[in-house]
């Protein structure tokens, strides 16, 4: 991260990326998930939390996941967050990430959690697998992601959903507003791109969380709202 900052820090895809500790609900306690090697394949193990951290970023959001449900817990983006504040002088923080607001991520019928991993685009929920050669993510957590920036200074301006941020601010305009303005297959291949980046079933459910700092926000057209 730079020092003094004065803009924007921007953010994609990064923080749902990062190391999580998994952990898991059985008879109302709260255990983590460590991975162990017997010889011959990795197998998991329940044990007391490694960090204190993660009873702690519970008691922040006020609710535990459901009974039965493994859970990721991302303490690194809230790390990140904090770094970012520190970093930036005066401007604006955004996240374009996926994920959803405490309530919703940690609800009692996520049972497997959202950890995935991507081989050539495949997908998986098998992390032991083609170890070194697969991507790994797990949705952020919006709600600690937001508490972590006002503990340090940041103001939360608005959450939204990619599709509705590139939408409010004007994204169709990329599309030409006479057929003879651009080739047949630069039309085609712009309505192509604006509709992927607003496709509410695919990327259009990146979510946009703006935190600003040392700014007065009046009107911010991303998000469709004004003060």
């Amino acid at each position: 991260m730079p020092d003094a900052v004065e803009g924007c820090i921007v953010s994609n895809e990064l923080l749902d990326s990062m190391p999580v500790h998994r952990v898991r609900i059985d008879d109302g306690e709260m255990r983590e998930v460590f991975v162990d090697w017997d010889g011959k394949q990795f197998r998991e193990e329940l044990q007391e939390s490694s960090t204190a951290e993660i009873g702690r970023y519970f008691e922040r959001i006020g609710l535990l996941p459901g009974e039965v449900c493994t859970s990721e817990v991302n303490l690194a983006a809230l790390d990140w967050m904090a770094r970012a504040r520190q970093a930036l002088r005066s401007g604006f923080v955004l996240t374009f990430d996926y994920g959803y607001e405490a309530p919703e991520l940690y609800a009692p019928w996520r049972k497997e959690g959202t950890l995935l991993c991507f081989y050539k685009h495949n997908p998986s929920n098998d992390p032991y697998a083609r170890i070194g050669r697969q991507d790994m993510t797990s949705h952020i957590d919006f709600t600690s992601l937001k508490q972590a920036g006002e503990a340090a200074g940041l103001k939360t301006v608005g959450l939204v959903s990619q599709s509705d941020f590139l939408t409010n601010l004007g994204i169709g305009e990329a599309l030409p507003a006479r057929s003879d303005e651009l080739s047949m297959e630069e039309r085609v291949a712009r309505r192509r791109a604006v509709t992927e980046l607003i496709d509410p079933a695919g990327l259009g459910r990146i979510k946009v969380l703006v935190q600003a700092k040392g700014i007065h926000v009046s009107h911010l057209s991303g998000l469709g709202v004004s003060d």
